[in-house]
């Protein structure tokens, strides 16, 4: 198992999107309120989030002061107990990132962790965590990362916020992924590489 450790930024001021990440799911394309499944695709990418089957919150949190990068939609898990957020891939990934913050309230645990299976099964394969202290408030915020270690993959996350009460009460945001290359695509980039070695000779 790797564990990667997380940084905190000035939300205002470090307002850049994940530097590795090729597809960033951003929950703009959710409707607001409450659901207990969401699903989106982006670059050919589907992400489906569940919480146990408990309702969880899409929510606009602009009035009360968030990261630029998050714009209007952020999701919230369900804060009536622990059960984690489950997000399951249609590709193997390589790399996760997540941000997260919460408005002073108390301490929190906030965690990711990588799964080789889906639905949170198949064996953790990376994680990582960060306790968020209540003198540290939204627009601030936390990007948890972690990657795949060498000969595995990522193709589901559990994620949550655990703090007063024991309870689920961090929002997230931006979740960035870096899909593992496909095999056509890894043999292209062979091909291409070899063409390039003999037009240098």
């Amino acid at each position: 198992m790797i564990r990667i450790k997380t940084a905190l930024c000035a939300g205002l001021v470090c307002a850049s999107l994940p530097s590795f990440g090729l597809t960033v799911f951003d929950f703009e394309d959710q409707a607001l309120g409450s659901t207990s499944f969401l699903t989106s695709t982006k670059d050919g990418i589907t992400m489906d989030v569940t919480q146990g089957g408990e309702t969880f919150d899409v929510q606009d949190i602009t009035s009360f002061g968030r990261p630029l990068t998050w714009k209007t939609h952020t999701l919230l898990p369900n804060t009536g107990g622990r059960t984690p957020m489950v997000a399951n891939f249609s590709q193997s990934l390589s790399a996760v990132e997540i941000q997260s913050g919460d408005y002073f309230a108390d301490d929190d645990l906030i965690y990711l962790e990588g799964y080789a299976g889906l639905d949170g099964t198949g064996g953790m394969v990376a994680s990582t965590t960060f306790n968020w202290p209540a003198s540290y408030g939204l627009p601030n915020y936390a990007g948890l990362t972690i990657y795949a270690p060498s000969g595995s993959s990522i193709r589901s996350i559990k994620f949550g916020g655990v703090g007063l009460g024991g309870n689920q009460n961090i929002y997230f945001d931006n979740i960035a992924v870096e899909a593992v290359p496909e095999p056509a695509a890894l043999a292209a980039l062979g091909i291409g590489a070899i063409a390039l070695i003999r037009r240098r000779k």
